[in-house]
């Protein structure tokens, strides 16, 4: 598989978010600990997911800020329509 980067413009989907930001060595648990958090606060409040989750990147250099983030049905809580770049991460082994 060679997937090839797109760019494409997206609906509005309301989600909830967690914004962390971390170098690579920390990447792992970042994502290890928000995407339980998240699912977490979504099982207390009784809301089912609406979508995969997701990484969005908001910064990279020495630091990743990185946006984690669960799809959630409509007028759960707020997103912004954008175009973003899509991509499948394929772990390397």
């Amino acid at each position: 598989m060679n997937p090839v980067p797109e760019i494409r413009e997206l609906q509005a989907q309301d989600a909830v978010v967690e914004i962390a930001v971390t170098d690579t060595e920390g990447f792992p648990a970042v994502v290890d600990g928000g995407f339980p958090r998240l699912f977490g606060r979504l099982a207390e409040l009784g809301v089912a997911p609406a979508g995969a989750p997701f990484i969005r990147y908001l910064g990279m250099g020495g630091q990743f800020e990185l946006e984690l983030g669960i799809p959630v049905p409509a007028g759960t809580a707020a997103a912004d329509s954008s175009k973003w770049i899509t991509d499948i991460h394929v772990p390397l082994r």
